[in-house]
């Protein structure tokens, strides 16, 4: 059974940090040409310092954060050593929407 806290959501539907990290890993993989037998690449690797995102590619990633999820991450965050992994930025976005952080609909 998947694990549902912490999530976030509301009334029956919830996501959870897992969920999110695996949204996250296959757009990294898609969006960065990882190769799916990268024997380096998994969910806790530091995606900039092994070279898989760029500064470029984290503009990407942002925007595919905020359009996928509407979550507000803040430049602390950014630079914290908790959003260098996918299962990090996971557990990032996954408290901020469940702290109600979230940028406005268009």
């Amino acid at each position: 059974m998947a694990e549902l806290q912490p999530g976030f959501g509301n009334g029956d539907s919830m996501i959870s940090a897992h969920a999110i990290g695996d949204r996250l890993e296959r757009f990294v993989r898609k969006a960065f040409a990882v190769d799916p037998e990268d024997p380096n690449f998994d969910r806790t690797v530091d995606l900039f310092d092994a070279g898989y995102v760029d500064s470029v590619g984290l503009t990407e990633l942002i925007a595919f954060i905020v359009d996928e999820y509407g979550a507000h991450i803040s430049d602390e965050q950014l630079l914290s050593d908790d959003f260098a992994s996918i299962d990090g930025m996971a557990h990032v976005i996954c408290h901020e929407l469940s702290a109600g952080r979230t940028h406005p609909p268009p």
